[in-house]
């Protein structure tokens, strides 16, 4: 009597199609986890270009307030509007230093780039399930 469930004559048995269908269920679980860390990537890369813009217009508002204190000097210098704009020039330079060394605009293209070829990556994956 031959064993129907380990029968390879014709190619059909029963513990192949089992291995395959497991391994099948296995990668759309794999695929849907990639799904959800993508998705996780996403939401951090979204979170920080908000939090890169924030503090642009931050220095922005900053540096515009730092002109508008110099015309006020210009036009009535005083002692206190000195040292005023002595503090908004010194607080200026350290939040322009921060971000140059931070380089946060080539952080977020990195992951930018990474998030694209991961995405082009899970595309193709998903295209052989």
């Amino acid at each position: 009597m031959t064993n129907v469930f380990f029968d390879t004559k014709g190619g059909f048995s029963t513990y192949k199609k089992v291995l395959d269908q497991n391994e099948h269920e296995s990668r759309k679980i794999r695929i849907a986890h990639a799904e959800e860390a993508l998705q996780r990537l996403k939401q951090e890369i979204d979170r920080r270009m908000d939090k890169l813009n924030e503090i642009l217009i931050l220095s922005e508002e900053r540096h515009a307030l730092y002109d508008y204190k110099l015309a006020q000097y210009e036009a009535k210098p005083t002692r206190a509007l000195a040292i005023e704009l002595g503090e908004l020039r010194q607080e200026n330079e350290q939040l322009d230093k921060a971000l140059e060394e931070a380089h946060p605009e080539g952080v977020i293209a990195a992951l930018s780039e990474g998030y694209r070829a991961l995405t082009e990556e899970l595309a193709q994956k998903k295209a052989l399930v």
